[in-house]
């Protein structure tokens, strides 16, 4: 596949720079209404081939092409072809398949639906003139609903297209709004296949008879399509696709070589049509320029400004010149064929635009609006009494009061860092981060999160203007604050013991252990285990009750094992494990711990709070009271020899929680002890040297440890012990 990419992103260079409507192609085009729909559905059947379904794949590389294995996604784009949620489509490997929500994969849609002809492998099945690339969790919303318009959606995609009740006059069933970057290319798209099917369409009317009617659309799907193609006018990206689409299958899509032969075809609201842009950008503190592009027919414009949005519409007949005003609103800047104009001698506001299209009989079209502001100068003040006024663990607030007098900011940047603040550079826009936040003049509060414990950050609050190349920082003088973030606040209740029969083998013998450590009995409301097998938490169990000081907690797999746990531990409701899995404990949503991980499931030999036993159906006598454990959690021996067997079983290691040291108790001369962090990082090894070895932990800061030993190169005994300062 990575050859054909190859190659067909080297035809889309060669074609797109040489295709072009072939001379006389629209010869024969002389009629209107449905004289002139079947001059072009010969035109465009003749030379027609049969596309082939399973080559779409390779067909997409060249009409819907963004570059890097990107596709072009009219159901989930916004109008430059940028997907909100920041992903686009592998055509060789991310095909739908399975999705779970938007951005998973793609899919062939026929955005006029299959099932409205019946299906079947038919030369419209293969017909890229309909058939588009989309996300497969869109397509499956979009289901084979009409195209409409929607008041009140029942959903909404990450781009704005939605299903719902068609609010559009002449219809009240389900449809779907795509964005309206896209309207004119379904519209087109449409006319395109009620023009080239024309004769088969009566057949397919039983199908769909909200949106076929005998040969033609249904009244409201024609006014609707009308709009659509006058609300969106032929874009570059519909012409490079029709050019595509040609030298593959052979044939045009008319409406977009020829836009007016919608109105000539089907009448209705058709009149001139307007200039295919039309944009106001800023450019100096005095200037806006506008830019836009001529009507197919290259008829010229007048383009008008006001200081409110409210334009009249120009008179069909009249000859307008620049500075005319318009009845109703607005007073005219340009008459002629260019295709942009500098509006100069601005001063500090919004200015509103309209262009309209005049054809050679001086009618006018209903016209296109822009709005801008020239660009703003740099802030004149900075803020005052910027000071912190709140810190966490994780967490500093800041506060000010805003910048007044003279130019005022659109917006503040915040800067953090643990060292020096850089300031930063005009035309170069921060993006929002750990230590970056962007907020709106007004608002005079912030938050920066995900903060390191017990560290010290520098802040810096930079008022500024305009956006984009053309952003303006006030960087002198700049208000600095410093925030220190508390120590970390460590759970007192953690996941102690993971025990059970051969977890590859028998899930019905296995137990969860909670340890509280703490000096006060927790409740535990608000705390969940999260069962996994991937990155997605398959089950959650929502814990009810409390553990008591120093105390354990244990939850039985299924709930006919709860006979299983001492009375010294309380019974809870069942939690089923499957294998390869992992489980995560959270307080209010926030991970306290975890035992495995998504890359490193359950296994005796890589996670310390895991029992693999041998034995059958755990007996009670088997748990050992956390007490009888020398203030270490509760232990569970195995019914048999097992990788934690009791060899270990008589070692203890306290006191837990320690300030200062511990001991490892009732081990061997030599047995090798390693000390290992919470992010798995082995930060001692050692041979014991006695049978209470002392180990010194003073100098390590505060957090979980665990505590592995070994005897003969074989793990015996790990431990999980909280250092606090």
């Amino acid at each position: 596949m990575k050859k054909i990419t190859f190659i067909f992103a080297l035809l889309a260079i060669v074609f797109n720079s040489q295709a072009q409507i072939p001379a006389g192609y629209y010869t024969n085009a002389t009629g209107t209404g449905d004289v002139l729909r079947d001059q072009l559905r010969a035109i465009i059947t003749n030379g027609h081939t049969s596309n082939s379904y399973d080559n779409l794949e390779d067909d997409f590389y060249y009409t819907d092409n963004l570059g890097s294995q990107k596709v072009w996604d009219m159901y989930a784009m916004d109008g430059n072809g940028n997907a909100a949620y920041y992903f686009y489509y592998n055509v060789s490997s991310d095909q739908c398949g399975n999705y779970n929500g938007e951005g998973d994969c793609w899919n062939k849609e026929h955005s006029f639906p299959k099932s409205w002809w019946g299906g079947g492998s038919s030369i419209q099945y293969a017909d890229l003139f309909h058939l588009v690339p989309t996300d497969g969790y869109v397509n499956n919303q979009r289901s084979n609903y009409p195209f409409g318009e929607v008041a009140s959606p029942t959903w909404t995609s990450t781009n704005g297209s939605k299903k719902g009740a068609c609010s559009f006059p002449g219809y009240t069933g389900t449809v779907f709004e795509p964005v309206d970057a896209y309207k004119g290319d379904f519209a087109r798209n449409y006319f395109y296949m009620a023009t080239r099917y024309m004769n088969s369409f009566a057949s397919w009317e039983t199908n769909v008879t909200h949106v076929i009617d005998g040969n033609n659309f249904t009244a409201w799907t024609i006014n609707l399509l009308i709009k659509w193609h006058e609300l969106d006018p032929v874009s570059t990206k519909e012409i490079n696709r029709n050019n595509a689409a040609h030298d593959i299958q052979g044939n045009r899509n008319p409406y977009i070589d020829h836009p007016e032969y919608v109105c000539s075809v089907w009448g209705g609201a058709c009149g001139t049509a307007n200039p295919q842009s039309f944009s106001a950008t800023g450019v100096s503190v005095s200037q806006i320029n506008l830019a836009w592009t001529l009507n197919p027919d290259n008829d010229k414009v007048v383009v008008a400004y006001n200081t409110t949005s409210t334009f009249g519409t120009p008179v069909d007949g009249t000859t307008y010149t620049e500075g005319n005003a318009i009845t109703g609103g607005g007073t005219v800047l340009y008459v002629g064929t260019l295709t942009a104009f500098n509006h100069t001698a601005l001063s500090s506001q919004i200015y509103y635009y309209k262009i309209w299209s005049q054809a050679t009989d001086n009618s006018f079209s209903t016209g296109l609006t822009a709005q801008a502001s020239p660009l703003v100068g740099e802030p004149t003040s900075n803020v005052t009494n910027f000071t912190v006024t709140a810190e966490t663990s994780t967490t500093i607030s800041l506060s000010w009061t805003g910048s007044s007098g003279g130019q005022l900011p659109s917006y503040y940047l915040i800067k953090a860092s643990t060292g020096t603040v850089a300031d930063p550079a005009d035309g170069t826009p921060v993006a929002d981060g750990t230590l970056a936040k962007n907020v709106a003049y007004g608002t005079n509060v912030v938050t920066f999160s995900g903060l390191t414990p017990s560290t010290l950050y520098n802040f810096k609050i930079y008022p500024y203007t305009n956006s984009g190349t053309n952003i303006n920082y006030l960087t002198n003088n700049t208000p600095q604050v410093e925030g220190t973030t508390t120590e970390a606040i460590l759970p007192t209740i953690f996941i102690s013991e993971i025990a059970g029969k051969g977890y590859a083998t028998d899930f019905n013998d296995e137990y969860i252990e909670l340890t509280n450590l703490g000096g006060t009995s927790q409740s535990l409301t608000g705390w969940t285990l999260e069962y996994y097998e991937g990155v997605t938490a398959e089950v959650t169990l929502n814990l009810t009750g409390s553990i008591a000081a120093n105390s354990t907690y244990v939850i039985a797999v299924r709930t006919s094992h709860t006979s299983a746990i001492t009375p010294n531990f309380t019974p809870a409701t069942s939690f089923s494990l499957n294998n390869p899995c992992y489980v995560i404990l959270k307080n209010n949503s926030v991970s306290a711990d975890q035992a495995g991980s998504s890359t490193d499931k359950f296994s005796e030999a890589s996670n310390w709070e895991f029992s693999n036993c041998t034995a059958d159906n755990l007996p009670v006598a088997n748990w050992v009271n956390l007490a009888s454990a020398n203030g270490t959690p509760g232990v569970v021996n195995c019914d048999g020899i097992g990788v934690n067997s009791l060899l270990g079983n008589q070692i203890s290691v306290y006191p837990n929680p320690t300030q200062n040291t511990i001991t490892v108790s009732n081990i061997n001369i030599n047995d090798k002890i390693s000390i290992i962090n919470y992010l798995g990082q082995n930060i001692l090894n050692l041979n014991a040297k006695s049978e209470n070895q002392i180990i010194d932990l003073s100098k390590q800061s505060e957090g979980i440890y665990f505590v592995l030993i070994y005897e003969d190169n074989k793990l015996i005994k790990t431990q999980k012990i909280i250092k606090r300062k």
